[in-house]
């Protein structure tokens, strides 16, 4: 009650008549309010305030330190609208009772689409946060300090960091997966409350301390989630090492990982690279606090950073799969933090499909994670979930060393690309898809680049340039003129991430597939046994290679003379279906490209299936596959 006179809502000084306020309020109470939400341990109850700015009418939602200040809007007869638009939530309810009660319901688009529903009632008055028990005499205070944590069923511990302002419970739960914000409520009688609403969380715990000392109590999140949990007191509790849960590396790439941005244009990754001293990748979703709590961190530093080189992009992982709702829901986000960098609707809000999408991470263990990069691409640290203001020590220790990193990458001089150096060592590759040459030399300074058609059969070859100008590298991101590539270092071809059949070769070798350690060369695959053998190897880039290679050697036979001896059997194209259910994402989405291309019919199904991939490439490649199970194609040129 204290805490609510001192922001001046005690009901004992106002004095101004009640009719006449609310009447200049539109019909309901000023001042505090305890709301409640039906919960399935029961009331989980939420500080709420009407304030007016001047003629607007605002809600402002009360959890410890957090005040979150949303406009409320009163409709006709009584109905009154709280948005949260950044989580897609509202809460809509009916006054009664002359103004100074509410009731409705707080409900919230989740995952798949699916809404959740909570009931929801208020009151106007200033009234404790949960219902006085019986007091054994103990305070708050009593169980002031570290817990550590377990929750039935998760693989982690978590830490509870409890804290006592008069007779008020401040708290708040950090975990490997981020924290539980700004928990506020009462110890009595041996009995620990605390709950929490901002409009995305519905959390409500309820523990007992028991005579050994430890705390056992049960959590509540939610419509319908409960969960058990013990605590025991602990100085030194500590999350697991938030730097060793995810990790980073080179392959596939990152021309692979790529998003919508706001003006419904696709973009890659690598592309920015190339301004770029060092690039951050947030990876978040507008329905997750502590993505928002991450990125009220990150808007402002990449800001500040951006004029040493410093790039940031957040990867959206979103609640619904619907892109234009997704796509909505990321620009709020980007607006309410007044971010300037870009944004990338990616996917959608599951773990296993947000890993699977980006190739790149092992596993996502929580959203945010964030991955600082070199300039050219390679990984100095891979952060999961994020310690936000609620967390006091620990997030000016996780602020403090994300800040320190990003730092460091900037520092770090600009490494020489090998991909350029090889590319540049060959001189002249082929064009697999176009049949064209490309000559690459260095002209001073810069590397050039003229690309020109092979001798042609059906009609004059063209004696001027197809293309001409220079090539720029970052790491293994290679532009070419505008177009630009992912060089494989094992295999020592370049992939155009937008289409599976176009890549460079060096000329000076033939097209079999040739896959090295990434630090020796490797030895061409040309046997036709060892082929079919490659396709089930336990090397990824040989598998996808040999699809590559079998695929194309196929369509080569269709189209010469009777007499030629394939160096495969076209009837080997029935071995490419099994590798449609690939576990590496290149591997599946070169078999998308060679099923479509031979036109293999026993394979429509599983396109089917890859069509909803998480992984772009393969989506891609499948629906192209699925079009072209169509009239046989005209001969190539």
């Amino acid at each position: 009650m204290r805490a609510n006179v001192a922001r001046g809502y005690d009901p004992a000084v106002i004095t101004t008549p009640l009719s006449i306020v609310l009447c200049a309020l539109g019909g309901i109470a000023p001042g505090p309010w305890r709301a409640t939400l039906a919960s399935p341990l029961g009331e989980l109850p939420f500080g709420l305030a009407i304030e007016s700015r001047g003629e607007t009418r605002v809600a402002v939602i009360q959890n410890g330190e957090e005040r979150i200040e949303r406009p409320l809007e009163l409709g006709p007869e009584g109905s009154v609208r709280i948005d949260f638009p950044h989580y897609d939530s509202r809460i809509t309810a009916q006054l009664g009772d002359g103004g100074t009660t509410l009731a409705g319901a707080w409900t919230k688009l989740g995952s798949n689409g699916h809404e959740q529903r909570m009931d929801f009632q208020a009151r106007a008055g200033t009234m404790q946060r949960f219902e006085p028990v019986a007091d054994s005499g103990r305070a708050p205070g009593a169980v002031v300090g570290r817990w550590s944590v377990r929750f039935d069923g998760d693989a982690e511990p978590a830490v509870l960091v409890l804290r006592a302002e008069g007779d008020r419970a401040l708290a708040t739960f950090l975990t490997a997966t981020g924290d539980h914000r700004f928990l506020e409520g009462s110890f009595q009688g041996g009995r620990l409350r605390l709950s929490c609403f901002d409009g995305a969380h519905a959390f409500l715990y309820d523990a007992q301390l028991r005579a050994d000392g430890t705390l056992a109590g049960s959590f509540a999140s939610g419509p319908k989630w409960q969960q058990s949990w013990t605590a025991r007191r602990d100085d030194a509790a500590r999350i697991p090492d938030e730097y060793a849960q995810a990790h980073w590396s080179s392959e596939p790439g990152l021309l692979w990982i790529e998003g919508v941005d706001g003006e419904g244009q696709t973009r890659r990754l690598g592309e920015f690279l190339f301004d770029a001293r060092a690039l951050v990748v947030q990876v978040a979703g507008s329905w997750c606090p502590n993505c928002h709590d991450e990125l009220a961190w990150l808007a402002p530093i990449a800001r500040e950073l951006e004029p040493k080189g410093l790039r940031v992009v957040t990867l959206g992982f979103e609640a619904t799969g619907d892109a234009a709702r997704d796509s909505r829901q990321l620009a709020r986000m980007r607006e309410r933090h007044g971010a300037r960098h870009a944004f990338l609707l990616a996917g959608t809000a599951e773990k296993g499909k947000a890993a699977s999408a980006l190739g790149a991470l092992d596993r996502v263990v929580a959203f945010p994670t964030l991955a600082i990069l070199r300039s050219d691409g390679t990984p100095i640290a891979v952060h999961s979930g994020f310690n936000g203001p609620a967390t006091g020590d620990d997030h000016a220790r996780t602020t403090s060393e994300l800040r320190a990193r990003i730092d460091a990458a900037l520092r770090e001089p600009a490494t020489p690309s090998a991909a350029l150096e090889f590319l540049v060592t060959e001189g002249l590759w082929r064009d697999e898809r176009d049949r064209t040459f490309v000559e690459v030399r260095r002209e001073g300074d810069r590397v050039a680049f003229v690309e020109r058609e092979m001798f042609r059969f059906d009609g004059p070859t063209r004696e001027e340039p197809v293309a001409q100008g220079f090539v720029e590298a970052r790491g293994d991101v290679l532009k070419i003129g505008e177009s630009l590539w992912q060089f494989d270092r094992r295999a020592e071809v370049a992939l155009d991430p937008r289409d599976l059949a176009h890549r460079l070769t060096p000329a000076a070798r033939g097209p079999f597939p040739r896959v090295g350690d990434g630090r020796t060369r490797g030895t061409s695959t040309d046997k036709p046994e060892d082929l079919l053998a490659a396709l089930a190897s336990t090397d990824a880039v040989l598998r996808r290679e040999a699809t590559w290679f079998l695929a194309s050697q196929i369509v080569t036979a269709m189209f010469t003379p009777p007499d030629y001896t394939p160096v495969v059997d076209p009837a080997s194209a029935a071995q490419l279906v099994p590798r449609l259910d690939d576990a590496d994402p290149l591997v599946r989405a070169t078999a998308c490209w060679a099923v479509g291309v031979l036109r293999v019919e026993s394979a429509i199904p599983k396109l089917r299936e890859n069509v909803s991939h998480p992984f772009a490439a393969v989506r891609r490649e499948a629906t192209k596959a699925l079009e072209a199970m169509g009239p046989p194609p005209a001969a190539p040129r």
